[in-house]
């Protein structure tokens, strides 16, 4: 999508799910504004593509936070503080 398509072109139709590049750029957060919000909209009114995004799997940072956030860190975990200079 380029920035001199007209506003109304914002809207997707059931017609044009989003490709799987798409889906993943847009859970990760790493889609230009307007095309987040366009497939933000079709996720609303699609739940075949909801699934899809809810497949897509967390990038690293992504996965580390969450294992920072579920609780105190073990041994184990990539975030143990005793790995950290």
């Amino acid at each position: 999508m380029t920035s001199d398509q007209p506003e109304e072109a914002t809207t997707m139709t059931h017609s044009e799910h989003p490709d799987t590049e798409t889906l993943e750029r847009f859970v990760l957060g790493r889609l230009d504004r307007r095309t987040m919000a366009k497939v933000e909209g079709h996720l609303t009114g699609c739940p075949e593509c909801g699934q899809a995004a809810m497949q897509v799997p967390d990038d690293r940072l992504v996965s580390l936070l969450r294992v920072s956030t579920a609780g105190p860190a073990t041994e184990s975990s990539p975030c143990d503080a005793a790995s950290f200079p």
